[in-house]
């Protein structure tokens, strides 16, 4: 396969080792908002300035009456992710990100927030299909590509390790050779809404699991850790032996090794074993969940025949 062209990497943050983020400017003058890349939905969307929910409050919200650009285009938006539904409606302003201007994007102006938005983010930036976009919005990097505006259709993103930093990337039209080792590996994406491939098995080592049924991985930037059917879940965690909650053997857990389109890619414990931090005090855990335990987000349903491959693989 032909290697993408090389780009500058736009600078991106880290927030926990558990997303990424970056800063897109909309309307003119400017209104600048931190927003997560998310590969796992299409729509661009932030908090409007008449959101009243509590999650709203904690967020900068888009003032469309200090826009000189702004048009509502008034369509009804809801969109329901794994941590809640938002609901607002669409709007067209110009949207500039890592020195490219998309204009008369069309986004989403929420107006509430149900669910845990808690993270320190105004809203997100959705790299997905077109076909996924509710309303059937033309997402923000489709939109660069037909413009012209990027060298081709290919994103890429640089995932660094380093909580709370600005060293993670994300490459517009292309890759850059400095960030990766190797060849590039390509698999055939195996559904028309999401970056889904298909998933073979899990090792750990050395030993292949028992697969129940073929899965679709999706890959998925907007997702901090996996979603997996309970029944991997069981294998898993019987292969890889307890997880000590107070994170004594947090590096010293066996790889677990998932084998997508033949090509065996090694996730290491530090990786899949999270501290996590409560007012009862910090405690380790996988960073995982499953049907049994993602009631009410609509995913039970959805992970018998699929699974999320999210930040933490990535």
């Amino acid at each position: 396969a032909n290697v993408p062209p090389t780009v500058p990497g736009v600078s991106s943050g880290n927030w926990k080792d558990q997303a990424y983020y970056g800063y897109i400017n909309l309307g003119t003058p400017a209104q600048r908002f931190a927003v997560q890349f998310d590969t796992g939905s299409s729509n661009l969307w932030v908090y409007g300035g008449q959101c009243t929910s509590e999650t709203c409050k904690d967020h900068k919200r888009f003032q469309s009456t200090k826009s000189s650009t702004f048009q509502k285009i008034g369509n009804p938006l809801t969109i329901t992710y794994a941590a809640g539904i938002i609901k607002g409606y669409v709007v067209e302003d110009h949207a500039e990100f890592g020195g490219i201007t998309v204009k008369n994007q069309q986004f989403g102006l929420i107006q509430s927030a149900d669910g845990e938005f808690g993270e320190p983010f105004d809203g997100i930036l959705g790299l997905g299909f077109q076909a996924l976009a509710n309303d059937d919005v033309k997402p923000w990097f489709v939109n660069a590509y037909e413009q012209s505006l990027v060298p081709s259709g290919v994103f890429s993103l640089y995932l660094s390790p380093e909580d709370n930093q600005q060293g993670s990337k994300i490459f517009l039209g292309g890759v850059n050779p400095n960030y990766y080792s190797g060849e590039i590996t390509y698999h055939d994406i195996i559904d028309d809404n999401y970056y889904m491939i298909q998933f073979d098995a899990v090792k750990v080592n050395g030993k292949v699991l028992p697969s129940k049924n073929k899965l679709g991985a999706i890959i998925d930037s907007g997702t901090n850790g996996l979603a997996i059917p309970q029944w991997l879940n069981n294998s898993m965690m019987d292969a890889i032996g307890p997880i000590a909650s107070d994170c004594s053997n947090r590096n010293s857990l066996p790889d677990i090794t998932f084998i997508l389109g033949g090509i065996e890619y090694p996730v290491p414990s530090n990786d899949y074993v999270i501290v996590f931090q409560e007012k009862t005090g910090d405690y380790c855990g996988p960073l995982w969940w499953t049907d049994d335990n993602s009631q009410g987000t609509g995913l039970p349903k959805f992970l018998e025949d699929h699974m999320i491959l999210g930040d933490s693989f990535l």
